[in-house]
C-alpha cells in the first residue's frame, strides 16, 4: 500500500512539474509553488516507505553530507541585500538534495525504481510526447530565432520541451532491453522515434547531443555485454581518439578562419555570456559563490550551463565539492552495475554520462524544480540491484 501512495505522489509532482514548464502556468499560477512542495511529500514518502533501512549513522555519508552544506554557506554573505533570503532557500534545496542523494535514494529498490522510471515515462508521453507530435502539425506552434526553426508547441522554451523530450526518449531506451512483449516493444520504439522527431524539431542542439551521447554509449553497452568486451573496448578508444582528433583540428581552424564569434554563435551565445559573467566577478565572489539571484523560487538569471550555475551560486569551492559528490555517487554505481552485469543498469550510466556533458550547455544541475533533474540524482544514487 505503501508503494502505491508513493506512486501516486510521484505522479502528481513529475505532472506538475512539467506543467511548469508550459504556457499553462498562467492558468494554474500555484503550480511553481506547488513542484517543490510535492517534491518534498514524495521525500516524506520515501522515508516512511523506507523507514526500517534507513540508516543515518554511515559517517562518511554524513561527513559528506556536512562539509558540502557548509561550503555553500559562506555564498549567503556575498549575496546582495535582496537576494540573502532566496540564497538561503536555495541551499537548503541543495542540502536537500545532497541528504536525499545519500541516505534516501540509494534505499529504493530496482523493482520500485523501475516503476517510477515507467511512471515517468508515461507522464511524458502523455503530457509532452504526444501532443507535441499533434501540434507539430501546426505552424501555429513555430517560430523563428535568426536563420532557425523551432518547434515550441505549447511550452515556454523549445529547449525545456526538448529537454523533457529527450528524458522521455533516454528512459525509453533504457527499459527497452526489459520488455518482453513484442507489441509493447513496438509501441515503446515508435514513441521513442517520436520523441527523436520532437527533439530534432525543436532544435535543441544541446538535447541533440545528450541523446547521441547516450545512445553510442547504449551501443557500447550491448556490444560489451553482447560481442566481445575486448574489441568493444579497442574500437572504442580509435573512435574517440578519432572524434578528438578531428573535432580539436576543426575547433582550431574555426576560430583562426572566423575567430571567437563563430564559436560563440554556435553555441548561442553562451560562451559570451560565460566569459562576461566571469570577468565581472571579483577573486572571492569567484571563490564563494554569490548566492541566488531569484525572485522567489524562479530563478531570474539564466546562465545556460549547470557547472557555471554552481560556481556562481556556491563559489569554486562549491562546485568543487558538487563534482566530488557525483564522482563518488558515480564510482559507486558503476560498481554495483559492473557486479551485476546488466545491460539495463549499463544503460542508467550512459544517461549520467549523457547528462554530465548535457548540463556544460544547459542548467539544472542541482535543481528540484525540474523533474529531469530530480531523474538525475535518482539514476546516480541508484545503487541496488
Amino acid at each position: 500500500m505503501g508503494l502505491k501512495i508513493l506512486i501516486i505522489i510521484f505522479t502528481l509532482s513529475t505532472g506538475i512539474s512539467i506543467i511548469s514548464f508550459t504556457q499553462y502556468l498562467q492558468i494554474f499560477p500555484g503550480a511553481y509553488g506547488l513542484k517543490y512542495m510535492s517534491f518534498f511529500c514524495f521525500l516524506c514518502g520515501l522515508v516512511y516507505l523506507y523507514r526500517n533501512r534507513l540508516i543515518f549513522l554511515n559517517q562518511k555519508h554524513f561527513m559528506i553530507f556536512i562539509i558540502l552544506t557548509i561550503s555553500m554557506i559562506p555564498s549567503v554573505f556575498h549575496s546582495d541585500i535582496a537576494s540573502i533570503t532566496s540564497s538561503i532557500l536555495l541551499i537548503t534545496l541543495s542540502a536537500i538534495i545532497v541528504f536525499a542523494s545519500l541516505f534516501i535514494f540509494p534505499k529504493i529498490s530496482e523493482r520500485s525504481f523501475l516503476k517510477l522510471l515507467k511512471v515517468l515515462l508515461f507522464l511524458i508521453v502523455l503530457i509532452v510526447v504526444m501532443p507535441s507530435f499533434i501540434l507539430s502539425f501546426n505552424k501555429a506552434s513555430y517560430y523563428i530565432v535568426g536563420n532557425r526553426i523551432r518547434f515550441i508547441g505549447y511550452f515556454n522554451n523549445p529547449n525545456e520541451l526538448a529537454r523533457f523530450s529527450a528524458l522521455g526518449f533516454l528512459i525509453g531506451a533504457r527499459i527497452l532491453p526489459d520488455i518482453k512483449k513484442i507489441l509493447s516493444k513496438m509501441i515503446l520504439i515508435v514513441l521513442i522515434l517520436i520523441a527523436i522527431y520532437i527533439i530534432y524539431i525543436s532544435d535543441s542542439r544541446a538535447a541533440i547531443l545528450l541523446c547521441g551521447v547516450s545512445t553510442a554509449i547504449f551501443l557500447f553497452n550491448w556490444s560489451y555485454i553482447k560481442v566481445s568486451k575486448r574489441l568493444t573496448l579497442l574500437i572504442t578508444v580509435l573512435i574517440l581518439l578519432t572524434l578528438f582528433t578531428v573535432g580539436i583540428h576543426k575547433v582550431i581552424v574555426e576560430y583562426r578562419v572566423l575567430g571567437f564569434y563563430a564559436i560563440d554563435q554556435l553555441t548561442s551565445g553562451r560562451l559570451s555570456i560565460w566569459v562576461n559573467l566571469l570577468k565581472e566577478k571579483s577573486i572571492m565572489e569567484l571563490i564563494f559563490g554569490i548566492g541566488s539571484h531569484r525572485s522567489g523560487l524562479a530563478a531570474t538569471q539564466i546562465l545556460a550551463n549547470g557547472y557555471i550555475e554552481v560556481l556562481m551560486y556556491f563559489g569554486l569551492l562549491g562546485l568543487l565539492q558538487w563534482l566530488g559528490l557525483v564522482i563518488y555517487l558515480l564510482n559507486k554505481k558503476i560498481k554495483s552495475v559492473i557486479r551485476n552485469n546488466n545491460i539495463n543498469q549499463y544503460n542508467g550510466i550512459a544517461i549520467i554520462i549523457g547528462f554530465l556533458i548535457y548540463f556544460i550547455f544547459e542548467g539544472g544541475l542541482i535543481s528540484v524544480g525540474n523533474i529531469v533533474g530530480i531523474y538525475f540524482w535518482l539514476e546516480l544514487s541508484q545503487t541496488k540491484a
